[in-house]
């Protein structure tokens, strides 16, 4: 169940350098079943241990603060990967202290069933659009097809904490197709903060976005 807040365009093949940009990676598993959210982090500074474990503390923090009181405790964080991707031999932190587990002992929704909070930033288009599918919800907080009210705020908490941080971003790796419809590398890749999210009332199922589509 893989997620992320890169633009909405397909992930480059090879190493591409994004500016002034870290990538944090949250890995986890539902039971059995792995998942990946994936943020960016503008970052100007020099890069540290130091700076790696701040991030994914606070990062970590906002699953356990805003989520994991209406999740599953069959999910549970097992990795914060923090990654200068500035250069091809950036620094990497891995943090692993204290990771969000969830609190609920209800049965839980089918692992592909998801809360979706779409992200904007202060620039249109869909190279600036990203989005975080959360997985781990569970059966009384499903009323069929829509989210129930304490899921509802619990998404909208995290969506606070994420667009007003200031540094979370939007990974944009391309700009535009070619003529055959070949998504444009940029050289380098650039990021732009996220401003604003918008949490969907009703439960969706991932799926990656068509590249000459939508």
């Amino acid at each position: 169940m893989p997620t992320n807040v890169e633009s909405e365009m397909e992930m480059p093949t090879e190493f591409q350098p994004v500016e002034d940009g870290l990538g944090v990676v949250i890995n986890g598993a539902i039971g059995a079943i792995p998942f990946v959210n994936v943020f960016g982090w503008t970052y100007t500074g020099v890069y540290s241990d130091t700076t790696g474990n701040a991030i994914a503390a606070l990062v970590n923090s906002w699953y356990i603060d805003d989520l994991m009181p209406v999740i599953t405790n069959q999910f549970a964080i097992e990795s914060i990967v923090v990654t200068d991707l500035r250069t091809e031999t950036g620094g990497q932190t891995v943090y692993t202290t204290d990771l969000a587990s969830g609190d609920s002992t209800d049965q839980p929704l089918p692992f592909q069933t998801c809360g979706l909070i779409s992200w904007g930033t202060g620039i249109r288009g869909r190279s600036y659009r990203g989005r975080t599918y959360i997985g781990g919800f569970v059966e009384p907080g499903s009323n069929g097809r829509t989210i129930g009210g304490a899921e509802i705020d619990a998404m909208e908490a995290f969506r606070d904490h994420v667009a007003g941080e200031g540094d979370v971003s939007v990974i944009s790796r391309f700009h535009g197709v070619d003529d055959d419809g070949v998504p444009i590398k940029r050289d380098p890749a650039i990021l732009t903060p996220i401003t604003s999210g918008v949490v969907h009332p009703n439960w969706r199922t991932q799926r990656r976005r068509a590249l000459a589509s939508d």
